[in-house]
Formats: structure tokens, C-alpha cells, sequence
């Protein structure tokens, strides 16, 4: 599940600053996990950029075969519901090895679901 905050801009404000602000907006996308590392990678090269780039718009396959695009400069895209552990168990190894504080992670002894009896537990 994927969802997305859109950038919008009001600079025709006469003799004030522009305001930008973010919304999120209506609906999820779907994407491969690939083709979200391809989005991080383009968004950061546009932001990197400061608008010196030509192409802002990333293009990916839905899981219903739809083409979707989206302007990296103007939408961020998140992950929800993402399971670290069973989906990208390397990434996880890498986290819990280089994480600073390890006990806040999930299993963890400062873990907040250890106070969550087990019965009340979503897993």
C-alpha cells in the first residue's frame, strides 16, 4: 500500500510569501518494491537538482496493469503497512545492526507491544 502527500503551492499571493503545505490525497497506489527504490531515486535526484531537471514525472505499472505517473517534485510517496521483517529481511538485519537505540524495535525489551497483553495482540 502506497500513499502520497502532494505539494501545493499558493504564490499569487500579492505582496506575501508563497505558501506550500502538503495534502494527502484520496486513494492508494500500487507498485513493485523496485519500482518504488526507482521513485526514491528519481525524486532525489530532482530535489537534488534545485528544477534543473528536464524530467519530474516518474512512470510505473500498477498491479491492475494500469500506467500511472507521478511528479517526484510534487508528490511523496510512502509505504504503509510494510512488513520489514518478512519482505526485506536483509534491510532488517542491516537496521537492527546498525540501529542506535535496538530496544525500540519490534521485539525489543522496550518494545511497546510488550505492554499489549497477548490476547490483544494483531498478530
Amino acid at each position: 500500500k502506497i500513499r502520497a502527500f502532494e505539494t501545493i503551492s499558493n504564490e499569487n499571493r500579492p505582496r506575501r510569501q508563497s505558501i506550500q503545505h502538503q495534502t494527502e490525497k484520496a486513494g492508494w497506489y500500487s507498485m513493485k518494491v523496485s519500482d518504488y527504490f526507482q521513485y526514491l531515486e528519481r525524486r532525489r535526484s530532482v530535489k537534488k537538482s534545485n528544477g534543473k531537471v528536464n524530467n519530474i514525472n516518474f512512470s510505473f505499472t500498477d498491479s491492475e496493469g494500469n500506467r500511472k505517473n507521478v511528479n517526484v517534485d510534487k508528490e511523496a510517496l510512502y509505504m504503509l503497512d510494510l512488513d520489514v521483517v518478512k519482505l526485506l529481511p536483509q534491510l532488517f538485519e542491516d537496521v537492527k545492526q546498525n540501529f542506535k537505540l535496538p530496544g525500540i524495535l519490534p521485539g525489543g525489551s522496550h518494545c511497546m507491544m510488550n505492554a499489549v497483553n497477548a490476547n490483544g495482540r494483531p498478530f
